[in-house]
């Protein structure tokens, strides 16, 4: 995030439209009330489309997401479930193919972190 008085880069703008779904899509799969909540307004005040966020579930399915979208969602999803040795070497190796280190270091941390929710509930 740039300072007050810093424009925001185009990359960054970028990174924040492959974020946001990433973050409500770890929160679906969680099942998180207030994780859904709050990362839907995030993504709705920093302009992602209700049309997207609706078909987010059925990501794959769906045409609205960019090659990129996808590697990073599908990261995300396979860093999620841990359990999953081989589907997170495939998304893995996809997200080598689409993303930049920086955006697969990112893709893991949100999916880690916002993860984290279903750590602290019984």
């Amino acid at each position: 995030m740039p300072w007050p008085d810093q424009k925001e880069t185009r990359s960054e703008r970028a990174d924040q439209r492959i974020r946001r779904p990433e973050d409500l899509r770890v929160s679906q799969l969680n099942g998180c009330a207030y994780c859904l909540d709050l990362h839907t307004r995030k993504a709705l005040r920093a302009g992602e489309s209700p049309e997207r966020l609706g078909v987010l579930p059925a990501w794959r399915d769906a045409d609205v997401f960019t090659p990129v979208e996808r590697a990073a969602l599908e990261l995300a999803e396979a860093t999620n479930d841990p359990t999953d040795a081989e589907a997170q070497a495939s998304a893995y190796a996809a997200a080598r193919r689409a993303l930049t280190e920086d955006q697969i270091s990112a893709a893991i941390w949100v999916a880690i972190t916002s993860g984290r929710s279903t750590a602290y509930r019984s």
